[in-house]
């Protein structure tokens, strides 16, 4: 059982450096954002703000994506350094990196649309 714990934890660990030097090197693009954005903030903002965006888009998992990842980036930033997103970047730079996020977080924000959306269904039973 040790055996087991100590590799699962060794493998968590690579994997997460894994991905840390994937995202540092796909990043790279947008050194604007990639110095500003703390994933771990913008990770734990999608569970915030996905039941909104899921009712402004319930039938559309790309615009979903797309615009939660947009409301948890422009959150953190406006949180974090008081800007607003669309005005501090050229409007393709902003597009391309929030499109590398959201492939980034893709597992998590699947989840949580799959999640909405069974809850939605739901909602009509009551």
């Amino acid at each position: 059982m040790g055996d087991f714990l100590f590799m699962r934890i060794f493998i968590t660990m690579n994997l997460q450096e894994h991905i840390k030097k994937v995202l540092k090197e796909e990043l790279n693009e947008s050194k604007f954002f990639n110095r500003r954005i703390d994933f771990d903030e913008v990770k734990k903002l999608l569970s915030v703000y996905a039941e909104e965006i899921f009712f402004s888009y319930p039938y559309n998992y790309n615009q979903f994506k797309h615009n939660l990842i947009l409301k948890a980036v422009e959150s953190f930033m406006d949180n974090d350094y008081e800007l607003g997103f669309g005005n501090v970047r050229p409007e393709q730079e902003e597009i391309d990196f929030i499109e590398q996020v959201s492939d980034m977080f893709e597992g998590i924000i699947k989840h949580l649309y799959k999640t909405n959306k069974e809850t939605d269904v739901f909602r009509y039973f009551k």
